[in-house]
């Protein structure tokens, strides 16, 4: 990655909570909050996008080839509880080994969305395969199908809606992406990699 990118991703990080980056806004500059909220929102894919873009691709000079033993799987979970043990609570290294377990739940979390729609879309072109049944009806008969086996809070919009994001994840690692083998580099969450618009 060139240097001007990571020097402006740099920049762009914001600090948190602190309270000294407040700034007052002049009374003769008429701002919308519309305007705000969105480039706000901008900026904030922005930098997930940059962070993304290093930690999958700024890392691959500096990381260790792959083993089987690394390699993330829907079946391969361990538990937080293990290995934790023999550290004292509030210890640097508890406090490392939490954060660390963090990190591989949320790229547990990414690899359940990347599977779930993975097969959607693999039900979705079975039924599409013949061409009897468009895309569109394909997707809302597998919804209603799925309807009776989900939390009643969970409506068929609400479904679409976390399909489509869990396209995101899909479009990323699979096939055309960056590879499945690359979620364990990833330290963003499911939630914001499925706000990102590509």
């Amino acid at each position: 990655m060139s240097l001007e990118i990571l020097e402006e991703f740099e920049k762009t990080i914001p600090s948190g909570n602190d309270q000294s980056h407040v700034t007052s806004v002049k009374p003769d500059l008429e701002v919308s909050m519309e305007q705000d909220d969105e480039q706000e929102s901008l900026d904030k894919n922005q930098i997930i996008e940059q962070g993304l873009i290093q930690e999958l691709c700024g890392t691959f000079d500096t990381c260790s080839p792959i083993s089987s033993d690394d390699n993330i799987s829907s079946t391969n979970t361990k538990s937080s509880c293990n290995g934790s043990e023999n550290m004292i609570l509030g210890s640097a290294q508890h406090l490392s080994y939490l954060f660390d377990t963090a990190i591989k739940s949320g790229q547990q979390e990414i690899l359940d969305w990347y599977n779930y729609s993975l097969e959607f879309e693999s039900r979705v072109n079975a039924l599409t395969a013949d061409g009897r049944i468009k895309d569109k009806t394909a997707r809302s008969k597998i919804y209603k199908e799925m309807k009776p086996f989900l939390p009643a809070k969970i409506t068929q919009d609400n479904l679409r809606k976390k399909t489509l994001r869990a396209r995101k994840h899909l479009t990323l690692f699979g096939k055309n992406g960056v590879g499945i083998d690359k979620i364990k580099l990833v330290s963003y969450s499911a939630t914001e990699i499925s706000k990102l618009i590509y």
